[in-house]
């Protein structure tokens, strides 16, 4: 409390990754010490993603920490906060060819390859958003006088059979294609996409949670106009993983 106040700290973002009860206990104390600060008015914690709720934490191990600190939120006296959501980072369809903050995850295509695994039948919808665009909208929200409890950005809904299409025109390239059944997902079973995933039992895991969350629609975003809040800044183009797909792999494009 005291270093909010020494630093005249109005509003707080927290980007504490939620991996565990430790960093979720520090998002917590952050939280209670900006609710008794004297001048910390607003709070955006870390969530940037699904929707955390019951359904989701229940899959989700991060998302359960999610909710612990917007129950903790709820019960502030004096914080103004927002939670967003964007869905899915489309940048992991980009690597290694984007610059890009988050660490390599590949899963469900793997575009550099020419292969993929796909959850369901490839045609659920997802969200999906640019990590950059997700940046360029928080600056905006930090300009807006009031915040909704539940803010949401997206750049684009779509489908993995969409990112397949577009994928094979962009390489020229017919792609090595399976698809893994929700049965089998729930099995605990998932096509090995890569030599490390089949190695590592953490991505094998990882990619059977977000298969399962994909093809039970957790990862759509809901498509409202007071929870979505793209149409509140006309001028912030977000980018669409279609254009993210043409520009990064077309066979002559250049690598960003």
């Amino acid at each position: 409390m005291s270093l909010l106040e020494a630093n005249r700290i109005d509003t707080v973002l927290s980007t504490i990754t939620m991996e565990s009860s430790t960093t979720s206990q520090a998002q917590l104390n952050l939280i209670s010490a900006a609710d008794r600060s004297s001048v910390t008015e607003r709070f955006i914690p870390s969530e940037f993603g699904v929707v955390a709720n019951e359904d989701t934490a229940a899959l989700d191990p991060y998302a359960k920490y999610w909710v612990e600190n917007a129950e903790a939120l709820a019960k502030t006296k004096t914080l103004q906060y927002t939670r967003i959501s964007t869905g899915q980072f489309m940048d992991y369809w980009g690597m290694p060819k984007i610059e890009t903050t988050l660490n390599p995850f590949t899963w469900a295509i793997d575009i550099e390859k020419g292969v993929a695994a796909i959850p369901g039948t490839g045609n659920e919808k997802m969200s999906m958003t640019y990590t950059p665009d997700l940046a360029h909208f928080i600056i905006k929200m930090l300009d807006e006088p009031d915040w909704p409890v539940l803010s949401g950005f997206v750049g684009q809904d779509i489908t993995f059979n969409q990112i397949l299409a577009w994928a094979e025109s962009a390489t020229g390239r017919k792609f090595k294609v399976s698809y893994d059944s929700i049965e089998k997902l729930e099995k605990g079973e998932v096509t090995n996409l890569t030599e490390l995933m089949a190695s590592e039992k953490f991505l094998r895991d990882a990619t059977i949670m977000f298969g399962i969350m994909a093809v039970r629609g957790h990862l759509l975003l809901p498509d409202e106009k007071d929870f979505r809040l793209n149409d509140r800044f006309p001028d912030l183009e977000a980018m669409t993983v279609e254009n993210l797909i043409k520009e990064t792999w077309s066979r002559n494009s250049v690598s960003t």
